[in-house]
């Protein structure tokens, strides 16, 4: 999917990639590496205020949001800063930023480029933001009303007010969207709703066994049994025998591999959205 988004070094159609589905299936690793690379190639450029028209003064960041701060630090910001150390390319940046005053707190690399961590969009204040990764957008909320809208709100505004020329988003980064499957209420799922037929968007959501085979670390019989993931009306159920499924929108079906049985057996709807990657009523 990396190499999907990023066809060549120099451009990306997409300012929005939204990634949910199962757990386990490496969804903030994932954001994590494209928000990393398009932060290596902001680093390439000579003069990267000077490029996007902002105060040579202000720093430029990539920010990571979560439910809490800590969160955010735990999951996200501690990978990327640990990604920074090890790679030659990153260090070898890291090493130009020049201690001034040891006292305060230095930029991360040249030109103000630096990685922070928040729990709130308002905690980017002033700063240039030119990508995030939100993640587990379904579940932020629990302390603060409202939490993923107004991240969302927040960061993309803030996005579009440095990055955008011409009338269209030129910005070096973009938005990572990551969470696991809530409920059909989630803010994510509501979201994706919203931009499925937004071309600058692209929406990816993945079964663990999707994600295991392929990436072969396991193998599956091939026999499977089907699912009947709920709606509005019903609630979700395994279906048995070849009639079962009569009257079932196909869409509302899933084929689950067998290995999987007694999982879904002892609980349907939380395999439903941590095994299989959907959203229940």
């Amino acid at each position: 999917y990396l190499e999907y988004i990023f066809q060549d070094p120099f451009s990306c159609k997409y300012r929005e990639i939204a990634v949910t589905g199962s757990i386990g299936s490496g969804k903030t690793t994932f954001c994590a590496t494209g928000a990393a690379y398009d932060l290596c190639k902001l680093l390439h450029l000579k003069d990267p205020q000077g490029t996007f028209g902002l105060l040579t003064s202000k720093p430029i960041v990539l920010a990571c949001i979560n439910t809490t701060k800590a969160l955010a630090q735990a999951s996200l910001y501690n990978t990327l800063i640990e990604w920074c150390n090890e790679s030659p390319f990153f260090s070898s940046q890291q090493s130009q930023v020049l201690h001034v005053d040891k006292r305060k707190r230095r930029d991360l690399f040249p030109h103000k480029i630096n990685i922070m961590n928040a729990s709130q969009g308002r905690q980017a204040l002033g700063l240039d933001v030119f990508g995030a990764v939100l993640s587990e957008l379904n579940f932020q909320g629990a302390h603060i009303k409202d939490q993923a809208v107004q991240n969302y709100t927040q960061i993309s505004h803030r996005m579009e007010s440095r990055f955008q020329r011409g009338g269209g988003l030129i910005t070096p980064g973009r938005l990572w969207l990551d969470s696991s499957k809530s409920d059909e209420t989630g803010w994510l799922e509501q979201h994706m709703k919203a931009i499925q037929n937004d071309p600058d968007c692209l929406l990816i959501c993945k079964a663990i066994w999707e994600i295991k085979e392929r990436a072969g670390n396991r193998e599956y019989s091939g026999e499977k049994f089907l699912v009947f993931i709920g709606d509005q009306n019903r609630d979700p159920m395994i279906l048995e025998g070849p009639q079962s499924s009569i009257g079932i929108p196909s869409d509302l079906i899933i084929k689950v591999p067998v290995e999987y049985r007694r999982h879904f057996e002892r609980s349907l709807v939380g395999s439903i959205q941590n095994l299989g990657g959907y959203s229940t009523w």
